[in-house]
């Protein structure tokens, strides 16, 4: 159950880096 949820909140964090990744590239340059 435990290793189920942190796999499930990590692919979470990962889809939400991906949508936020290009306006934080942006914001950076």
């Amino acid at each position: 159950m435990f290793l189920e949820a942190k796999r499930s909140t990590a692919s979470l964090l990962v889809v939400k880096i991906q949508k936020v990744s290009p306006l934080a590239i942006a914001n950076i340059r």
